[in-house]
């Protein structure tokens, strides 16, 4: 565990001593408490987002026969006990944090890693460098995935050829200053104040996946409209990564493997090294 982990705090995935050490931490420094406090809400807030947007869904396809009014209004009050349920259930974690997954993730314990390959290694991979940053923290514990995972982490924001408008300046400046929950908060305030567009899912589906959301960033990933080409590249990459941080190989290597066979793809090289990987 990295010292002073919130997000482990958060999801109830300390053990006894780190507890034991993390909460001294709090009742001694106000500024961390109050960054810990920070992230809970915003946590709170993300979660309490999807919630609402799969309501939605259901809101806007009533059933046949049933009058579109009244089966609004049903729903709506479900949405309310459900959202009272959810905040009650935070409330009894601040008093016995317990480990919860947010989304049903696959089972990754049988992930076997191959082993070292023999054959020598085109030049142009070898003089790739490692990435620069760690792949984030995992959902589901699985010491076998998270080190491939790290050798793959080429995520460096803004990424090469990618431009954002300038009504984003200030979400772009946080992600290039790796501060991903305060970019998140942004890009929700953003995206409850303007009608969605690629621009804010690209930057909320890189978001969440460095945060090791990767079922929630593939929902956001896969709804882009493709209006900016120059983008593909990069989306194409995101994409794999985020099946590979749900521990689905199955869907992650052929992604790699087009990169790969892509000649004048600019992320050959890593294509290339996820294949090597995870064949």
């Amino acid at each position: 565990m990295k010292e002073f982990d919130i997000e482990a705090y958060l999801d109830g995935e300390l053990n006894q001593e780190e507890l034991a050490h993390f909460e001294q931490k709090l009742r001694r420094d106000p500024v961390f408490a109050q960054q810990v406090e920070t992230q809970r809400k915003l946590t709170e807030h993300l979660r309490t987002q999807l919630l609402r947007e799969q309501v939605s869904s259901v809101l806007s396809t009533p059933p046949a026969g049933v009058q579109p009014d009244r089966w609004k209004w049903g729903l709506g009050i479900a949405f309310a006990i459900l959202l009272g349920g959810y905040f009650f259930f935070w409330a009894q974690r601040e008093m016995a944090p317990a480990s919860v997954p947010t989304l049903p993730l696959r089972d990754t314990s049988s992930f076997q890693p191959p082993p070292p390959q023999q054959q020598q290694r085109p030049m142009a991979q070898a003089q790739l460098p490692e990435p620069r940053y760690p792949a984030p923290r995992l959902k589901e514990d699985n010491p076998k995935l998270k080190p491939v995972l790290d050798q793959l982490w080429y995520t460096e924001f803004p990424p090469p050829g990618v431009k954002f408008s300038t009504s984003v300046t200030d979400v772009t400046a946080l992600l290039a200053q790796r501060k991903f929950t305060a970019a998140l908060s942004l890009l929700n305030v953003k995206e409850s104040a303007t009608v969605s567009n690629d621009t804010l899912r690209f930057l909320k589906g890189y978001c969440l996946l460095e945060l090791g959301e990767g079922h929630n960033a593939l929902r956001y990933l896969d709804r882009l409209e493709l209006k900016q080409p120059g983008w593909q590249p990069q989306l194409q990459w995101y994409r794999g990564l985020g099946w590979l941080l749900t521990g689905d190989t199955s869907n992650a290597l052929p992604i790699f493997r087009e990169i790969a066979n892509t000649p004048d793809h600019p992320l050959l090289k890593q294509g290339q090294k996820a294949v090597d990987l995870l064949q």
